[in-house]
């Protein structure tokens, strides 16, 4: 115990672990990534561990967005990545009190475009302290301006900022060195396999420049090391992958570096080499597009994508909104994908980008399709966790959205800052907790003697290797050094010898019964029980954990007790089996009660493998309680979509997965409707499943070229006249059934014909028929294109002249 002293708590780390090839600095630094500045003036501000809303900034900016602070989450520099070449909008580097830096004007013509997607990001340049690299892309508008000195565009670009100059607020020392001409929007980061150096990663526009689709563009890496930047490493696009179109073009790695995004395509990439690996086709395989919001877990395993799908049918709109997470290490991308949340979407459009915070969530800025409204911002609280414990939810804040001034991105950072994966953070030999007398608080200094390793981190953001802690809570630490990680967690804790709470020995009672809690009395101290009250006692009729603080100061003491009654609750809820399985009833109740179930067994459990309502009577001590508890029998899923099949180019077909006990619905689309509305030719599949397993379908759905079927008839004809003298229809079909019949005015049938090749020549059993009006009926029946048999009937009148 403390009396009245600073206390020194020396904190040796023994037998860290190595973790190869793991980005340490990830971890250290993940703070750089505290400040996000986006828009007109927006922005987020991470420094409290939960994101606030921070509009302090001078930022202007459509897309392009880069922000750094150092490794403590302290501001050090943003820009909007360049302006636009017809001076419309200017670029600038912004120091920590929002000012352009020195040497910060880029004007229209140095840097990118603020439009561009990835229009810039920003790293610290490896073995130094306070310089910095940012580098820049174009945006494809240059080459739509009406004034345009870059026939090429600008390019990729690199500017170095020495933070140390300017009394510390920085300055750029180098500018708009050019790296790759023509390059446009798109551009990615991450750190290398040794922890120290940086791959960038970006690609060729020669496509956008020639004009000409067949030009294929090629793969940029660019080694950063402490010695500048190497030249590239340089690989031609497949022919088969297109992702260096503007829109779905977006790059992204991985945190943990290991595979990097391009478009639609996600291909392995060695951090050791920088080359690239194989790759898979994310829309063809799973149905992934790029043009919607894509952002890959902290960890790197999962990859989440934010889409709408529109599921009505007969040309209804009906909007849904889906977070599906895919398991990349799942062999079968289909067969790990998760829904994690659905809703009704507002809009069509989900023009957005999802990013990682240093928090580990992930964000994804909502506009609603209507530039007058707040941008919403929603969250994955765990993305590291499979499945819905992922935890999509939102809109978690707002952020002011003036009339047309929206924006798309929160920036642009490297990817391997928001790295963590909690199976592979190595544990120190911390103690679990620190405690301080509660009578006389004092400061404790905590220190790290650990002085060999060249980073520390403390949950309170000091990178020194001390701390001094006066208030309870828990803390944490990490180190790292070169590609060594650790981190581990203690608890300071208030120690109190003065006074304890007492709440008895737990007790059980008769269902109906009530119980009164008299704890032991303290003097003058206050008393707060687990419903906020804040009497001497406690009065309950109601089971459950119930527990009380007693508190004088900062000394308090805690104690809980456990309140159960004698057959409360004995079954709980109703429960469901699967076909050809079995559950065995087992009521809550303590050893020694009696039992009378529905059947007349008296056995402790009962072993039930068919649906219905089974009841038991439990008498112990002189309780007696009963329950009944609804057993149903799930059956596993069984889906068919049918043979495969045709349709007319144009018409609709709809697909229905629906079946008995079938729960939930993934097509390959990412629909979750148990219908399917298809109106072109394709593949399509749909998995359902409940509980008790999973099921597929496929099929495949081609079309053809149909047309209506016409017949026209002539209303006059002249029989025994050299032309026209027979009454006949003519039609662009042929049929497979066919009857003609003409009336006179009077209902009698005057001709029947049964082929479509049979005339009327105006007579009646042989006898020519009055001049007069006559009406004739045709029914028929024919077999279309796609082999539906289509019936009808065309009916008119004809006038019979002589």
């Amino acid at each position: 115990m403390l009396q009245g002293s600073r206390m020194f708590f020396f904190l040796v780390f023994a037998g860290l672990s190595v973790l190869v090839g793991q980005p340490a600095y990830a971890q250290i630094e993940r703070q750089a990534a505290n400040h996000w500045y986006f828009g007109n003036g927006f922005g987020l501000d991470f420094t409290g561990g939960q994101p606030v809303v921070d509009n302090s900034s001078a930022i202007f900016s459509y897309e392009a967005s880069t922000v750094m602070s150092d490794k403590s989450g302290n501001l050090l520099f943003y820009s909007n990545a360049g302006g636009r070449v017809d001076s419309s909008v200017f670029g600038y580097v912004w120091n920590r009190n929002h000012e352009v830096m020195m040497g910060g004007e880029l004007g229209a013509l140095e840097g990118g475009g603020y439009s561009a997607t990835q229009g810039a990001v920003s790293l610290r340049k490896p073995g130094s302290d306070s310089l910095y690299y940012m580098f820049t892309i174009d945006e494809l508008e240059t080459l739509q301006q009406d004034y345009n000195p870059f026939p090429q565009g600008r390019g990729l670009s690199y500017f170095e900022i020495d933070m140390s100059a300017d009394g510390g607020l920085g300055a750029v020392t180098q500018r708009n060195i050019k790296l790759l001409t023509p390059a446009f929007e798109h551009m990615s980061a991450t750190m290398h396999a040794n922890c120290q150096d940086y791959w960038l990663f970006a690609r060729s526009g020669h496509g956008f420049v020639a004009n000409d689709a067949s030009v294929r563009d090629s793969f940029y890496v660019f080694k950063v090391t402490a010695d500048g930047i190497e030249a590239p490493i340089v690989t031609a696009i497949p022919e088969d992958v297109d992702c260096a179109n503007w829109l779905g073009g977006m790059i992204r790695f991985t945190p943990d570096g290991n595979r990097i995004l391009c478009g639609d395509y996600l291909f392995d990439f060695d951090k050791e080499t920088g080359v690239l690996g194989d790759y898979v086709n994310l829309n063809s395989s799973i149905g992934i597009s790029a043009l919607f919001p894509i952002a890959f877990s902290p960890s790197g395993r999962f990859l989440y994508y934010f889409t709408i799908v529109n599921a009505g049918v007969n040309n209804s709109s009906v909007l849904t909104f889906y977070c599906i997470q895919y398991d990349l290490d799942n062999p079968s991308l289909f067969n790990g994908q998760t829904i994690i949340h659905s809703e009704p979407a507002p809009g069509p459009t989900l023009n957005s980008t999802a990013q990682i915070g240093p928090d580990g969530k992930i964000y994804l800025p909502y506009h609603y399709g209507n530039q007058d409204e707040p941008t919403r911002v929603f969250v994955v609280e765990s993305p590291n966790i499979k499945g819905e414990e992922a935890n999509f939810h939102g809109p978690v804040m707002e952020l002011s959205q003036p009339t047309n001034e929206p924006f798309l991105r929160f920036g642009n950072f490297t990817d391997n800052l928001f790295y963590y994966n909690s199976e592979e953070t190595l544990p120190l030999d911390l103690p679990d907790q620190v405690f301080i007398n509660c009578e006389d608080v004092t400061e404790v200094t905590i220190e790290n003697l650990a002085e060999n390793y060249p980073c520390q981190l403390w949950s309170t953001g000091s990178t020194d290797t001390l701390i001094e802690v006066i208030e309870e809570g828990t803390y944490w630490l990490e180190v790292a050094d070169g590609c060594a990680v650790g981190r581990d967690t203690f608890e300071v804790l208030y120690e109190n010898e003065l006074f304890e709470a007492n709440l008895g020995a737990d007790t059980t009672i008769c269902a109906g019964e009530d119980v009164l809690i008299l704890p032991n009395l303290v003097e003058d101290a206050t008393y707060t029980w687990s419903d906020s009250s804040n009497f001497t006692y406690f009065y309950t009729e109601e089971a459950g954990t119930y527990w009380l603080e007693i508190r004088i100061g900062n000394c308090y003491a805690r104690d809980t007790v456990e309140v159960d009654f004698y057959f409360g609750d004995i079954f709980g809820a109703d429960t469901t089996i699967c076909q050809d399985e079995f559950v065995v009833l087992s009521p809550d109740a303590n050893a020694g009660a009696n039992f009378l179930w529905n059947d007349g067994s008296t056995s402790e459990t009962l072993e039930v493998d068919n649906a219905g309502a089974y009841w038991v009577t439990i008498d112990q001590d002189g309780c007696v309680g009963s329950d009944t508890i609804n057993v149903d029998v799930l059956i596993p899923p069984v889906v068919s979509l049918g043979n495969d099949t045709i349709i007319c180019a144009g018409d609709e077909l709809i697909l229905n997965a629906n079946g008995q006990d079938h729960e939930t619905f993934v097509w390959i689309n990412g629909n979750s409707d148990s219908i399917q509305l298809v109106n072109r030719p394709g593949y399509f599949r749909v998995t359902v499943s409940n509980d008790c397993g999973i099921a597929s379908a496929d099929i495949q759905v081609d079309t053809v070229l149909c047309f209506e079927c016409h017949i026209d008839a002539p209303n006059v004809f002249t029989p025994n006249e050299s032309t026209n003298n027979t009454f006949y229809p003519y039609s662009n079909c042929s049929f497979d059934t066919y009857s003609l019949k003409v009336f006179n005015r009077w209902g009698n049938v005057v001709f029947e014909g049964n082929t479509f090749a049979d005339q009327w020549d105006g007579n009646h059993k042989g006898v020519p028929s009055p001049a007069d009006t006559y009406f004739f009926l045709i029914e028929y029946s024919r077999t279309n294109p796609v082999g539906e048999v289509e019936q009808g009937t065309y009916a008119g009148d004809i006038t019979l002249l002589r």
